[in-house]
């Protein structure tokens, strides 16, 4: 968050908020993919804010070693780098867009590699998950619409009463969160700390929503046993993690409306 920081020309409370946010500061610390993973999405956030004051070639190596250290982290987080390869390319800055797209494909290469690892169960924390891949995603492209609703939009909408209370597993911190995602809030969005156009808006949003799809849509091919039928209820992600979404808070911060400020 540190090096976020000093990286960026803007946001850089939105980014001292996130740092501040206790279920990130968990996350953070532990010996894991999702410290890299987080630390990549400061990372990230840091010098996404500061692209327009920097020349091409700088901004190309920039992006190049941020989204290397997503590219090799946990998967699927270095999408975050399509929507800002796009708006590149839009401003018409091809060598800092094709210097995105290189991390980019190795994540999407790597993932490949990864997948054929994924045989038969996984296991998490309380239970063997017995998985079917072929046939979950079958059934997904049969109902997109259902599952669009209840696996990515039912798992969304809980997210405030179901998963954020539980943000650490068998640990009931409630109030904790609550207070936590407050203060974030306030620093990130009540500060003044840099312009916001509404084209980086637009990129942080679309990034988030596509970050957020595929994780959703991996919890549902990988985590989630198949039910004896097909049903729309089947795509319902009871079991779904907060830490797996917990990262998109960053760029979901980008893409909000500041608060009202009062004189």
């Amino acid at each position: 968050a540190l090096a976020a920081v000093r990286f960026a020309t803007r946001w850089r409370w939105a980014i001292a908020g996130l740092a501040l946010f206790p279920p990130l500061i968990v996350q953070g610390a532990t010996l894991g993919y999702d410290a890299v993973t987080l630390g990549g999405v400061f990372l990230l956030m840091g010098i996404s804010a500061g692209l327009r004051e920097v020349t091409d070639r700088r901004a190309g190596a920039l992006l190049v070693l941020v989204g290397l250290l997503l590219a090799l982290s946990k998967p699927p987080y270095y999408l975050l780098l399509f929507p800002i390869a796009v708006g590149l390319v839009v401003q018409r800055r091809v060598l800092p867009a094709i210097a995105t797209l290189l991390p980019l494909g190795l994540g999407m290469f790597w993932s490949q590699v990864l997948s054929p690892d994924f045989v038969g169960s996984v296991k998490e924390f309380d239970r063997d998950v017995v998985y079917d891949a072929g046939l979950q995603w079958a059934r997904l492209l049969d109902d997109p619409v259902g599952f669009g609703w209840h696996g990515l939009a039912r798992t969304v909408l809980a997210i405030p009463t179901d998963h954020l209370p539980n943000w650490i597993p068998g640990v009931q911190l409630s109030a904790a969160a609550w207070i936590g995602l407050g203060v974030t809030m306030i620093v990130a969005l009540g500060a003044d700390d840099g312009p916001r156009t509404h084209g980086e808006r637009f990129t942080a949003l679309f990034a988030t929503c596509i970050v957020c799809s595929a994780i959703l849509v991996a919890e549902y091919l990988y985590f989630t046993e198949p039910s004896v039928a097909a049903s729309r209820s089947a795509f319902e992600l009871n079991k779904i993690q907060w830490r797996y979404l917990a990262p998109l808070l960053g760029p979901l911060l980008i893409a909000s409306p500041r608060m009202p400020r009062i004189s």
